[in-house]
Parts: structure tokens; sequence; C-alpha cells
């Protein structure tokens, strides 16, 4: 009885209007909901959640009656988001085994006004929002879970039991340099991980599980970090 009212911000569409655009995980801060689907990510605006698109906006069939929304750039699909406030920031791990930044006080609002009527508003009425900082974290093989630790390190979880710790030093110096020198603080970050299962491999012998890594949760009190595949967990 104390449960709060749900929000129905996108009601259920119709499947055949859905390609690319299904959704696969959701977060939330004070001002945002973002939810990352098979082709990238949507992101609306709290305050906007109870207003409709404006008029002359154009919208996908099949999101004529969701709450107005901004879309990003064309990606792979999104497995899993996690909110970096701090510095904010979103993170999201993809299928092609990439994690990508996104700035959370995106100025483009989707009910803008457009001029060249292209496929900008086919999204939803604003120019799709570009990615930041991203890096190949995981070759050949999908991100499937990642958490940010009490230190700004960032976690991610792959198939095959495969953990990697990426430090907050590059992570924070890759975010300092220009649109131009993308390439290289993708290099910057790409060569500083930490393989966990390394760590603790003796003789040839991992203790840790070869299992997919599907969740992960930090424990800021006591600096740890939990992690979970199907039936079984580690610390």
């Amino acid at each position: 009885p104390d449960r709060p009212p749900a929000i129905e911000l996108r009601p259920h569409p119709l499947r055949e209007t859905q390609a690319g655009s299904f959704l696969r995980t959701i977060v939330c801060t004070n001002s945002q909901v973002w939810a990352g689907q098979e082709s990238g990510l949507r992101v609306w605006n709290r305050k906007d959640l109870f207003d409709s698109w404006g008029p002359g906006v154009m919208v996908k069939r099949g999101d004529e009656k969701s709450a107005p929304f901004s879309e990003s750039c064309r990606t792979s699909p999104t497995l899993c988001l996690v909110v970096d406030a701090a510095n904010g920031l979103l993170w999201s791990g993809h299928k092609d085994g990439k994690i990508r930044s996104w700035k959370m006080d995106q100025s483009t609002s989707a009910n803008s006004s457009l001029d060249d009527g292209g496929s900008a508003a086919a999204l939803g009425g604003a120019p799709p929002f570009r990615e930041g900082l991203s890096w190949s974290a995981h070759q050949r093989s999908p991100v499937l879970s990642m958490v940010i630790t009490s230190y700004g390190e960032i976690w991610s979880g792959s198939e095959g039991g495969v953990i990697r710790a990426w430090p907050w030093d590059a992570i924070e110096k890759a975010l300092s340099l220009s649109v131009e020198e993308r390439h290289m603080a993708a290099l910057l970050v790409e060569r500083s991980y930490i393989d966990l299962r390394s760590q603790v491999t003796v003789g040839g012998v991992c203790n840790l599980p070869a299992v997919d890594v599907k969740y992960m949760a930090s424990d800021n009190c006591r600096s740890k970090v939990w992690s979970a595949g199907t039936l079984t967990f580690a610390l």
C-alpha cells in the first residue's frame, strides 16, 4: 500500500515497430532516466515525463505515446549501464566489447525544432548525442556488467569469468584530452587495465569461477567488489 505509483513513460509499443529499439537495461539519476537499447541509448528528463511531443516533431513509429526523449548515435547493443554522478557521466558496456562514456548534461532537447527535417528529427526531434571517451575493454567479448568503486575505478565483467579493473588515474587523464586526441585517449585507457584472473592465478590454476560475470556490486564501506554469474558469486 505504501508503494509509489508507477510512471509509464513508454507505453508498450507494437512489436513490428521495435527493430533495434528493444530496451535492455535502465538506470536513474535525480533528474534523468537512461535506457540501453539494441542500437544505442535513450534519455528522458524527469521534468518532461508528463509532457507530450511538441507540435511538428517527427517521431519514430511506435514511440508516439512515449514521454519525450533524446537518443544517442547508433552503437552496438547496450548490455549494462552505470552512473558516475561525481563526474557527471554515464558509462555503458556494449556487445562489441567497448565501454563508452556519455555526458549527463546533454544540451539537446527532445522537443527542439529542426530546420533540416532529416534523420535527426526522425530520432525524436533532437540531433542524436554522441559518446565521449570509448575504448575496447574486452576484445571479441561483450561487456556484461560494470561497477564503479569508491576509488573511481571502473570494473567490468565479461564471458568466462573475465574481470578487468580500469584505474581512475588513466581514465581521468584520457577524459582531459581533446576530441582530436580521442584515439590517443582510447589507447591510454586500453593499456592500463588490471586483469583480476591473472592476479589470483598460481601455477596455471585460477580460483575464480570461469562463468559469465553478469552482475557486479561495489561495497564502498569495505572497499570490496562482488561479482555474480549463474549460480555462483565471488568477492
